[in-house]
């Protein structure tokens, strides 16, 4: 048999596993195995995984989105044209006021992200179209002209590659600092005394990664979260948002909305970590139940004491 064909077959073999025809169309984001398929890709086929979005970005994922500056340059300008040809065009239909200021949102946290010197002044959501539609024609030309001066980017520096190497993905310790993640190889054990010199620093941008990490924390084994204080942690559900004199299908209404949001979330934050480890391991980083969140690694806390050593704890 060529290597051709065992190689197809291992390809097949990985596909059907996942309970997806590996010659059919291709799955969205928001799929249950969307990490894993991208991580059989990468293997067989040499396509690389996707590359994070900015964090807390909404909605759609941009077509030619490729992880840089310029690619989110490439959304802006998209969405410009497509505010400037509904004015031409008053047959094609007004866009709405919630979808401007999302584009606005997600403009700023690229900007932010990117680590872009002498970002625009972030203001308050638009009440206006007008408004909208002017701050976005800003933040289209800030970007253009930041390309255009050949400005290069911090978040272009971070590795493309994986800096930590792993056997598999168990044994990876993720201990949260005061301002820094490290990733230990081995994952100390549960109070265990560890020297940060032993990690290695995780570029883990954006204040998702330390509400989700603090919350497998403090579970009994560091792998656990449950799916009501992510969306908690998160903001996508506020305290008291649900109250027992909603109705039911109000409850599940809000309850649905903040899963929904939760799903590319932690999604988006597997992806972001697979490319900063190294290892043939194809477990997902993330899988979910009914109730809670799993983590393929484990997560504490490194808690200083009186003498300066650190300890991988719950808290």
């Amino acid at each position: 048999m060529s290597k051709k064909r065992i190689a197809w077959e291992c390809f097949a073999a990985k596909m059907a596993a996942l309970g997806l025809d590996p010659l059919g169309p291709p799955v969205d984001e928001d799929h249950p195995h969307f990490d894993d398929l991208q991580a059989v890709l990468a293997q067989f086929c040499g396509i690389a995984p996707l590359p994070p979005l900015p964090p807390h970005w909404e909605g759609h994922r941009p077509a030619d989105y490729d992880g840089t500056l310029a690619g989110i340059g490439r959304w802006l300008d998209f969405e410009w044209r497509q505010i400037v040809a509904r004015d031409i065009f008053p047959g094609a239909g007004e866009t709405s006021l919630a979808h401007l200021n999302e584009v606005i949102r997600n403009a700023y946290r690229a900007i932010a992200y990117f680590q872009v010197a002498n970002p625009p002044t972030r203001e308050a959501r638009a009440m206006e179209i007008a408004v909208a539609k002017k701050r976005i024609e800003g933040l289209v030309e800030f970007v253009r002209s930041k390309l255009k001066s050949g400005w290069q980017s911090a978040a272009a520096d971070r590795p493309k590659e994986g800096i930590v190497k792993v056997t598999r993905w168990r044994d990876l310790g993720i201990g949260i600092g005061v301002d820094k993640y490290y990733a230990f190889p081995q994952c100390p054990e549960l109070g265990q005394q560890v020297r940060l010199m032993d990690g290695k620093t995780l570029p883990l941008v954006g204040e998702r990664w330390r509400q989700v990490l603090e919350c497998l924390a403090l579970s009994q084994d560091g792998k656990t979260a449950t799916k009501a204080e992510l969306v908690m942690k998160l903001g996508y559900l506020k305290k008291g948002e649900v109250r027992d004199d909603y109705a039911r299908h109000e409850q599940l209404t809000v309850a649905n909305t903040a899963l929904k949001k939760l799903r590319p979330t932690m999604g988006d934050l597997g992806r972001e970590l697979r490319n900063l480890i190294v290892t043939a391991d194809l477990t997902k980083v993330f899988t979910s139940n009914n109730d809670d969140y799993l983590a393929a690694f484990t997560s504490r806390h490194l808690i200083r004491d009186s003498d300066g050593n650190f300890f991988f704890r719950r808290a």
